[in-house]
């Protein structure tokens, strides 16, 4: 008679590893879960105290703000730490980032660059004359009706860079509502939009539920290399959904 055999159930993790070695992890954040501890989310745990449960000691490199998706650099040791932080402080790494602001945009290629203020009691802050050095390239990627889909080159790396110098031009990202973003609606692009008599007496449910932006590539030259390399990730789920109502629903 066969003995009972115990299967060990494979853990599921809330990030993707993209790429990993001896020095450096490079991961695919998902929206919701904070790059560092912070004391006034309780019971979520961070990034890095995740990645610290199954790897050991690491150092996260550049943050990402909570309700951004994406790619994110974590070093093993002090020296790629360092290696890596110098790159980010002398601008030679590439970042792009995937937007969706709600508002017409009238340039195709447009460089920005506006100095940003600190981040003020409330968590935001604005374009400020004797704020930080601040530049990011804005390509048009798709137009929508009422909507466009842009790619974002940020060359430094302020808080909240590409959603401040957006909600200045007055283009909020959706879903920025520290920024003066909104939820779109599925009644707002569709037409003849008919609500569902089963949901009648419950309220609309946004096409996305948070931020709308999302950090797609990483160019940089890893620790112990000359070489530049490009890592990238796929986009967000909900990102990706988000955007197939607005080609089907919305295309301009």
């Amino acid at each position: 008679m066969a003995k009972d055999s115990k299967v060990k159930k494979e853990k599921v993790l809330p990030y993707e590893i993209l790429f990993a070695d001896e020095h450096h992890i490079v991961v695919n954040k998902p929206a919701g879960i904070g790059c560092l501890p912070d004391r006034r989310d309780i019971g979520r745990s961070s990034l890095l105290e995740l990645l610290q449960e199954e790897m050991g000691e690491v150092v996260i490199v550049h943050r990402l703000d909570v309700l951004t998706s994406g790619i994110c650099l974590v070093a093993r040791h002090k020296e790629a730490m360092r290696w890596l932080s110098m790159q980010f402080q002398e601008r030679t790494i590439q970042k792009e980032y995937i937007a969706v602001v709600s508002s017409f945009v009238p340039f195709d290629d447009l460089n920005v660059d506006r100095p940003v203020g600190p981040i003020l009691r409330k968590g935001a802050t604005t374009v400020r004359r004797k704020g930080k050095s601040s530049v990011t390239r804005f390509v048009k990627d798709a137009s929508y009706k009422g909507f466009t889909r842009l790619k974002c080159f940020p060359s430094t790396g302020r808080t909240h860079q590409i959603r401040i110098h957006l909600a200045d031009m007055g283009m909020p990202i959706v879903g920025d509502e520290k920024y003066g973003g909104t939820f779109p609606l599925l009644s707002q692009i569709k037409r003849r939009y008919v609500k569902s008599t089963k949901d009648h007496r419950q309220e609309e449910s946004p096409l996305i539920k948070r931020l709308a932006l999302h950090a797609k590539a990483l160019t940089y030259i890893p620790f112990g290399s000359e070489q530049a390399v490009t890592r990238q990730c796929d986009e967000a789920a909900d990102i990706e959904r988000f955007t197939e109502k607005l080609e089907r629903f919305a295309r301009a």
